[in-house]
């Protein structure tokens, strides 16, 4: 149970810190560093108003790691409680191991999310371009194909029947 807490509290820490601008926000205090002591002290109620609380810094979270890292998280520790453990009983210093141990594991789980991002952001770059090539090449040929013979076939043609006449051509 204050282990479970204390994953809740760092998922909730960590959603919202990586919203922050690294240079102005510096040293702005998430709400889940600043209500720790009254989490400890009431978890339950103090963790539904930091779940309301988290809701805008979700949204600024892309879609691929808001569903694929802190949502699935945030059901799955949930989860993990028995209903009756989900109380206002004050936390153990154990709530601190699980929260530390989260942070950790959102910290790698996080990192690799973004080189993934990068990775297919390179891959779909490289399809466009391949694509707009292609289309590019496609109008070109169309242009050409719609535009009729080149100035020079026209010239060759013209030569053609002038040095032969229509019979020399049969």
């Amino acid at each position: 149970r204050n282990y479970l807490f204390g994953r809740l509290l760092a998922v909730a820490d960590f959603a919202e810190k990586v919203t922050y601008n690294p240079v102005a926000d510096r040293k702005r205090v998430t709400n889940a560093q600043r209500s720790m002591t009254k989490f400890m002290l009431k978890p339950a109620t103090i963790w539904t108003d930091l779940r309301k609380r988290l809701i805008p810094y979700l949204r600024k979270i892309s879609f691929y790691r808001r569903e694929r890292i802190i949502n699935p998280l945030l059901n799955e520790i949930t989860d993990m409680f028995n209903i009756e453990d989900f109380n206002d009983t004050k936390l153990s210093p154990l709530f601190f191991l699980g929260y530390d141990s989260q942070m950790m594991d959102l910290r790698q789980k996080w990192y690799k999310a973004k080189e993934e991002e990068e990775k297919e952001a390179r891959a779909a770059a490289k399809e466009a371009e391949r694509l707009r090539k292609q289309k590019e090449k496609e109008e070109k040929e169309r242009r050409k194909r719609e535009a009729g013979p080149s100035w020079i076939q026209r010239k060759i043609d013209s030569l053609t029947k002038e040095i032969f006449s229509d019979d020399d051509m049969k």
